[in-house]
């Protein structure tokens, strides 16, 4: 049986953006459980509010690939 994701983290420098993709995640009943502007705090944030899913939009404190390299 494959895991649903319940709990979302979202970083993105924009908070409209963390708005809309809040709704979304919301609307397929996914609680949106931290957001953040800046990829190391969203890792941060992620792992200490044992979230299932990172959704990583456009931050620029470092490159997407070092994030997505500490998130797994």
């Amino acid at each position: 049986m494959t895991k649903v994701a319940t709990r979302a983290a979202i970083v993105d420098q924009w908070a409209l953006v963390r708005l809309g993709i809040k709704a979304v995640l919301t609307a397929r009943e996914v609680d949106t459980v931290v957001e953040f502007e800046h990829g190391r705090d969203g890792i941060a944030g992620a792992r200490a509010e044992h979230a299932d899913l990172l959704v990583l939009g456009n931050h620029l404190d470092r490159p997407a690939l070092d994030v997505v390299t500490e998130a797994a």
